[in-house]
């Protein structure tokens, strides 16, 4: 049976991403929820265009520039929305891009950006490993990183071409999380999500502010549980793509891409201590896969928003709580998109309820929209896998 019991003790978590598959109903598993207020309208600008597939923008707190990621390895700046004509970084020459979802993953930059100037990134390497490396900007031009100066932290064997996760991002406590995912397709290969001997379908947790390239953070769930890897922070995930480490609210925002009944959202509150399972691959969404005997799991997390598939593909791309000054009236909302669908919708979490969901009208398309970020005054931006930075702009209500 299914139950929407959640943990009472779990830190923080991530999410997961995309497919097609047929799956049993559970006795109890919830109706589809009402359908969101698509009354509102969003003013969206367009910041810039021609980039190649990019997959991350964002910048370091209090930085003029914005900085944009293309699956291919590359990392641009942007000045004013234009691109300045070198990379920041190139990363091209080792990143592997023959599947659909292999390259560049995530990027983070130190909270003490401005003083070390390291910047963290996550892609595949060729013989198809994970790779989180650590990378540090010139001291004497801040628009470029010496690849010479790369650190290797952390190589993920992994297996095919798909469920990569890989998103980084730092916590308050400056430890770094990272998303990763299950190496499969179809639940026949998510074993690995349950096996606590693999990092894969997890979300781990690592100290890089050290001499060594990591420690381990001594409570992290698992340490001294000779049955896991001391990394795992938490299971059960597929695909976690993008995440989103909310501070202020004490929150992390998990979206979870499905297989082919749904897609799911789970917010779960950073300070309560770890080991969750969000259920993967016995459960998707709020559903039992036929393979499994009992969705009966220990510390187990039920979604906090699930959205059935429709017509045509569904991939939920995770967003980010806004916490800029342009826009008060947006302030602790989480914006979420769906790759495939093409809305942008989003709602207010407090006290373990989900509210105000909305679904709003967009003054120009957003298509394909692969991820959030912000720049370095908190705004809102988004890409799109065609090409386009966007830009939360004037005039929304």
């Amino acid at each position: 049976m299914c139950s929407n019991s959640r943990p009472i003790g779990t830190r923080w978590w991530l999410s997961a991403v995309l497919a097609l598959f047929s799956v049993a109903n559970c006795a109890d598993a919830p109706t589809e929820p009402a359908p969101v207020d698509r009354t509102s309208t969003l003013s969206i600008d367009l910041v810039a265009e021609g980039f190649d597939r990019p997959l991350f923008v964002g910048a370091p707190t209090r930085d003029p520039r914005l900085f944009v990621g293309e699956r291919t390895g590359r990392i641009w700046i942007l000045r004013d929305g234009t691109r300045l004509p070198q990379p920041f970084l190139d990363l091209s020459a080792v990143v592997r891009t023959q599947g659909n979802e292999d390259g560049l993953l995530g990027v983070a930059f130190h909270p003490d950006y401005q003083v070390n100037r390291h910047v963290y990134v996550s892609f595949v390497e060729g013989d198809g490993a994970i790779r989180l490396a650590r990378f540090t900007a010139s001291s004497t031009d801040p628009n470029l990183v010496d690849p010479a100066s790369r650190l290797n932290i952390r190589r993920i064997p992994h297996t095919g071409f798909l469920h990569y996760g890989g998103m980084i991002q730092f916590l308050p406590d400056r430890t770094l999380l990272m998303s990763v995912g299950d190496a499969g397709s179809g639940n026949s290969s998510g074993g690995d999500s349950q096996l606590p001997s693999t990092l894969r379908g997890k979300l781990i947790r690592l100290d890089v502010s050290t001499s060594a390239p990591f420690v381990v953070p001594a409570d992290n769930p698992f340490v001294g549980n000779s049955a896991y890897r001391p990394e795992v922070f938490a299971l059960g995930l597929r695909n976690p793509w993008r995440f989103w480490v909310d501070a202020p609210s004490m929150q992390l925002f998990i979206a979870d891409v499905g297989e082919g009944s749904y897609e799911e959202l789970n917010v779960v509150p950073l300070g309560s201590a770890g080991g969750a399972n969000f259920g993967w691959s016995l459960l998707e969404g709020p559903l039992c896969l036929p393979t499994s005997s009992t969705c009966e799991l220990t510390q187990r997390i039920d979604p906090d928003v699930a959205y059935a598939h429709g017509p045509g593909c569904n991939s939920i791309t995770g967003g980010l709580v806004y916490r800029g000054r342009a826009h008060p009236e947006h302030v602790g909302r989480y914006f979420y998109s769906d790759f495939c669908q093409g809305w942008l919708r989003s709602l207010r979490a407090a006290n373990g309820e989900v509210f105000e969901e909305l679904e709003w009208t967009l003054t120009r398309p957003m298509p394909r929209i692969t991820s959030f970020g912000i720049d370095g005054q908190g705004e809102m931006h988004a890409v799109s896998y065609l090409g386009q930075v966007f830009r939360l702009g004037a005039g929304t209500r």
